[in-house]
């Protein structure tokens, strides 16, 4: 072929269909590579492995809920009409600490029987709204926890309501759980992990 047929109307289309060509199946190629293989999920012919399987799930204790003479770190976040709200904090033998951020900015507190203060530096100032606008008894495990001893979640999962809102805990591992709360207007996303029991 002579420089000719490549100036060509011809030509001229083949060139640029060439391109598109490769252009489509470079698009192919990254999409392929990109893209996660389906798989069945494999069925478990050994049954020393469903076994094992059964015993892990089976060894998540039951009285994870019970929180009493327990150490434990939770992190709350807190949806209230597209306003969120986060509380992280720890509790120990040496009380309860932690952070509370809103839109208006981020306190450290310090509860000390059943009193909630602001801690700055070394000084501590009481605070009277610590849950203003958010609903108490969920936030407050001991409160929390009179509402989940009326139903009995001895399951991984467990789903049942509430005066009108909806409450889905999760046991997550021998050592966290995770507990939603919701309803139309309201959302608790609470979580515990590193449950330790006290010496």
């Amino acid at each position: 072929m002579d420089k000719k047929f490549w100036q060509s109307t011809r030509g001229k289309a083949i060139i640029k269909l060439s391109i598109w060509v490769i252009f489509i199946l470079i698009v192919f190629l990254i999409g392929s590579l990109n893209s996660k293989p389906v798989s069945k999920p494999q069925e478990n012919t050994n049954d020393n492995e469903t076994n094992e399987d059964a015993t892990d799930k089976e060894e998540i204790p039951t009285d994870i809920l019970d929180l009493s003479n327990k150490d434990y770190e939770y992190a709350y976040k807190i949806t209230l009409q597209e306003q969120d709200y986060y509380i992280h904090g720890q509790v120990n033998q040496d009380g309860e600490f932690g952070y509370k951020e809103t839109q208006t900015g981020t306190i450290k507190y310090e509860k000390i029987d059943n009193m909630v203060y602001q801690v700055n530096l070394e000084e501590k100032t009481e605070i009277t709204n610590f849950y203003e606008g958010l609903n108490a008894e969920f936030l407050d495990y001991p409160a929390l926890s009179t509402i989940l001893s009326e139903y009995n979640c001895h399951s991984e999962v467990c789903n049942f309501s509430y005066n009108n809102y909806l409450i889905e805990i999760n046991k997550l591992t021998n050592d966290s759980f995770k507990i939603n709360i919701s309803n139309d207007l309201e959302k608790y996303e609470l979580t515990y992990q590193n449950i330790t029991a006290r010496d």
